[in-house]
């Protein structure tokens, strides 16, 4: 907390915070006022701020991005346990098999790519938008 700011200042940037965080993650404003126990009516008037739509975008893209971490790394790891496991001793219908499971799951992995280019871009609109109605 700096000097110019309140304990009241600080307890409205936590609430802000949790509450762009569960907004984020797919919450209703009813199901968090009643979680945070707050008023509807305090969680609209936190969700207007011009601050509020960025840092739930912020929150949906570091969701992403740990999600996308992950399923990389496990998509890493199964790749190597293939190799290791398609030896020379396993027969070429095992390694089509093998080869086919691999490409089978390029398809969704673009598409959750895609995905993440599409929650970008509509969060960025939503920004913008947000940002035209604000008056300064």
């Amino acid at each position: 907390m700096d000097s110019h700011s309140s304990p009241r200042d600080f307890d409205d940037a936590v609430l802000l915070n949790r509450i762009a965080a569960m907004v984020a993650s797919g919450d209703s404003l009813d199901t968090i006022a009643a979680a945070l126990d707050v008023s509807r009516s305090v969680v609209g008037k936190i969700s207007r701020q011009p601050c509020f739509a960025p840092r739930v975008a912020t929150y949906r893209r570091q969701t992403l991005e740990r999600l996308l971490g992950r399923v990389t790394y496990i998509a890493d790891t199964a790749a190597d346990v293939l190799t290791e496991l398609l030896g020379d001793d396993c027969s070429d219908g095992t390694r089509l098999a093998a080869a086919q499971t691999v490409l089978g799951l390029v398809k969704p992995l673009n598409e959750l790519s895609e995905f993440r280019k599409l929650v970008d871009g509509r969060e960025s609109d939503a920004a913008t938008r947000l940002k035209s109605r604000v008056r300064p």
